[in-house]
């Protein structure tokens, strides 16, 4: 039958029949559009819920003792790293321990040494020493010990300063 009809009628109802092809394709999408974002809605409202959870709980920790203390250990960790960084020695330098043991052997028995505290410095270090001493006579004699060594010797690091002679 559709033979039949004159050549303009028939490009009319194939028109008409791809263009209504086209609006139930276009209907169908929306529609599976429609359902996927009304799938999709409880999943996301959950993973917010979920993200705001996590966040408080985090936001608590961060103010719990232990998450200071960690703060705190991490700190001093960084400083004695830094403090053994710098008893670290090179080729030209000595061990801190080297010049403390030169130092104790220096000392006698009238001589009580309560503190050394080394101090590394780009040109070398310094040992600072506390204690006491029996007598003026024993100190100067203890602090002649430390300053007869060579020249070529850490006297730098030993704390012992050689200043120019003035004319």
């Amino acid at each position: 039958m559709f033979n039949l009809l004159p050549p303009n009628e028939k490009r009319n109802i194939l028109k008409e029949y791809t263009t209504r092809r086209y609006i139930l394709i276009a209907m169908f999408s929306f529609a599976l559009g429609v359902i996927c974002v009304v799938s999709l809605v409880p999943s996301y409202l959950l993973s917010t819920a979920k993200i705001d959870e996590v966040n408080d709980d985090l936001a608590r920790l961060k103010g719990s003792e232990a998450f200071r203390e960690s703060d705190n250990l991490n700190k001093t960790l960084v400083e004695t790293n830094a403090k053994l960084a710098s008893l670290k020695t090179t080729k030209n330098e000595m061990y801190a321990s080297d010049l403390i043991s030169r130092v104790l052997v220096k000392r006698d028995l009238n001589i009580r040494i309560s503190g050394l505290m080394y101090k590394k410095v780009e040109s070398g270090g310094a040992i600072t020493i506390t204690g006491i001493a029996h007598d003026r006579e024993n100190l100067s004699k203890f602090v002649g010990a430390l300053r007869g060594r060579s020249q070529n010797a850490p006297n730098r690091a030993l704390g012992v300063r050689r200043y120019p002679a003035w004319s």
